[in-house]
């Protein structure tokens, strides 16, 4: 099983799954992968430091790069891929109609209970440049995944299963407490 996050802005599409408790566990310790760009990396970081704000010092820290526990960005190249490790929460009708579509016009998010892996696909400017926003909302969502959350119900949180914000709500907090992460 999969948590999945996805957005889709002008064509219609949301798709959701729900997190599991993880087959790998990171303990809290997340790679920043080689593909990411210093801006991209300084966004991980950022959604790192707002989560052990959040949730106590030292929830999440770095470690480094291996085969799990890894965030990744989502690419051009490698959508489609991205799109079939997700099958059991994404329609065929939906990931041909993603497969399509302009790259950046769409975000969504990856976290494999499998291995621990987070991809990122945020939506991208007028450029083709991720949003920082966006970028940001996706690696504090699955970063979250990856302690273990669960999907919340308010939509002003991090963890609701669709477009969200950078702000914790109350109910980030009850799930937070619930499993344990939060002290």
């Amino acid at each position: 099983m999969r948590a999945f996050l996805a957005v889709a802005i002008g064509i219609g599409i949301g798709i959701v799954g729900c997190a599991s408790p993880p087959n790998v566990d990171c303990h809290g310790h997340f790679a920043i992968g080689s593909d990411l760009t210093p801006f991209e990396r300084d966004r991980a970081r950022e959604a790192m430091a707002r989560w052990n704000a959040f949730a106590g010092p030292e929830t999440l820290a770095e470690a480094p790069e291996s085969e799990t526990c890894t965030v990744h960005m989502v690419t051009a190249q490698n959508l489609s891929e991205r799109l079939s490790q997700a099958e059991d929460q994404v329609s065929d009708e939906d990931r041909a109609r993603l497969a399509s579509a302009k790259p950046g016009s769409f975000a969504f998010g990856d976290y494999s209970v499998r291995d621990g892996t987070i991809w990122l696909a945020p939506f991208t400017d007028a450029n083709g440049s991720p949003r920082a926003d966006s970028l940001l909302h996706l690696a504090m969502h699955e970063l979250g995944h990856g302690l273990g959350m669960a999907h919340t119900a308010d939509p002003s949180g991090v963890m609701v299963a669709f477009e969200g914000t950078t702000a914790f709500s109350e109910d980030d907090h009850e799930e937070c407490e619930r499993i344990g992460v939060c002290r």
